[in-house]
């Protein structure tokens, strides 16, 4: 009986380990989570020459990013390329045009108070704006659109991209009798020609390699865009019928 008992011990004692431990070794694997790398130092600079004459030693450290006041470029280094980019304006004197986009992008579904007797509507609307890809498309210097956005909304002297979520808020009055509808539209720029023109650092100086040319685009304001309430007592008027998607694709 002893010897019986015995044995159905160990095997319980054997069960517990074999169930316990491996879930406890799964855990400690999950447990340690990689750092995120750290945010790159912004170096502002009269110009590239006093990069290279006074701070050369920045150039040793490739996550550094620079802006040059006089050429209102910006420096990164290309891992792709193993190269130092500069990305400018082909032309420093040319200026940038801003515009409102074409038409208005309905926010909500119409409000009908033809049978009522009007009021105060507030509502607050998030909205995602994304500049479709095939505008991107002839757009060609081996770098990453978002490298082409920082950098050309340093030269062009306003924040740009090609997405941008934020929030709205109507404050609407609606008479008797009328239809509303909450409506916005964001502003975009057409960026001139640039050049991207690449450099290779051989411990003292920049030297360069080669130019590649960023055509003339069109990209989003990241700003909060207009938006207003639009009221009518003809339907027709309004955009009543059009599918309301938070995510509004921009085709210029």
């Amino acid at each position: 009986m002893r010897i019986y008992i015995l044995i159905l011990a160990l095997l319980i004692l054997r069960t517990v380990d074999n169930s316990v431990i491996p879930r406890l070794r799964r855990k400690h694997k999950h447990r340690i989570k990689p750092e995120p790398p750290p945010p790159p130092t912004v170096y502002s600079l009269r110009s590239i020459e006093d990069l290279q004459t006074k701070h050369a030693d920045k150039l040793n450290n490739t996550s550094n990013l620079f802006h040059f006041k006089d050429t209102k470029s910006s420096l990164y280094y290309s891992t792709k390329e193993r190269s130092w980019i500069e990305i400018r304006l082909k032309n420093c004197s040319d200026t940038v045009q801003r515009f409102p986009l074409e038409y208005w992008i309905p926010a909500s579904y119409c409000l009908d108070s033809t049978e009522g007797s009007g009021g105060t509507v507030s509502r607050s609307i998030s909205v995602l704006m994304e500049v479709a890809m095939e505008n991107y498309m002839d757009i060609y210097a081996g770098l990453p659109t978002f490298l082409i956005h920082e950098a050309a909304g340093v030269s062009v002297g306003v924040k740009i991209g090609k997405q941008m979520v934020t929030s709205l808020l109507f404050s609407c009055y609606l008479n008797d009798g009328e239809i509303l509808q909450m409506r916005y539209r964001p502003s975009y720029v057409v960026v001139p020609e640039m050049m991207a023109i690449l450099y290779k650092f051989d411990g003292k100086k920049l030297r360069k390699k080669k130019v590649k040319k960023i055509k003339p685009f069109k990209t989003l304001v990241i700003d909060a865009p207009e938006h207003q309430c639009w009221a009518s007592t003809n339907i027709n008027d309004l955009q009543c019928f059009a599918p309301i998607n938070h995510k509004h694709i921009i085709k210029f």
